[in-house]
C-alpha cells in the first residue's frame, strides 16, 4: 500500500444476484464514507483496480483508484479469504458505508425485495480476482 493509504476490512459482507442475474458482492466498510461520498457526488465513473497478496500476513488487498484521484484499499485477512476466492469469476462489487443489516431491515420494513443504495455507495462492474504478478 502507498504510505498515505490505509486499508480497511469489510465489517459485513453479502452476496446475491442483481435483477439482470449477475452475481454481486456487497461490502460494508464504514471507514470509506468520505471517499464513497466524494466519488458518488463527483460523477466520476472511471476507475481501475489491482490486487496484492501480502505473504507475511497472508492478507489480500484490493486497491481501487478513481479518475478523481480518490482511492481505497480493502483488506481481506485470512478469515475473509473465501470472499476473494469467490471473486475468481467476475462479480459486480458494491461498496457501501451503510451497514448491510440496516439495508436488510430497511428493505423488510418497506416491503421491498431490494436494498436502497442511495447513500454513500459505489458499484464496480465485473471485478475479478487475478493473481498478482511481478514484472521485470
Amino acid at each position: 500500500m502507498k504510505p498515505s493509504m490505509t486499508g480497511y476490512s469489510p465489517e459485513q459482507v453479502a452476496t446475491g444476484s442483481l435483477e439482470d442475474g449477475k452475481e454481486v458482492v456487497i461490502l460494508y466498510v464504514k471507514e470509506f464514507y468520505d471517499q464513497l461520498n466524494h466519488v458518488r457526488n463527483s460523477g466520476q465513473v472511471g476507475y481501475f483496480y489491482s490486487w496484492s497478496h501480502l505473504e507475511d500476513s497472508n492478507t489480500f488487498v484490493l486497491f481501487i483508484y478513481w479518475e478523481n484521484k480518490e482511492e481505497v484499499a480493502i483488506v481481506f485477512p485470512p478469515n475473509q479469504h473465501s470472499i476473494v476466492e469467490g471473486m475468481k469469476m467476475p462479480k459486480e462489487l458494491i461498496i457501501t458505508s451503510t451497514p448491510i443489516n440496516m439495508l436488510v431491515e430497511d428493505a423488510r420494513l418497506t416491503g421491498r425485495d431490494f436494498f436502497d443504495l442511495s447513500g454513500p455507495v459505489v458499484h464496480l462492474r465485473d471485478v475479478v480476482y487475478q493473481e498478482p504478478t511481478l514484472t521485470n
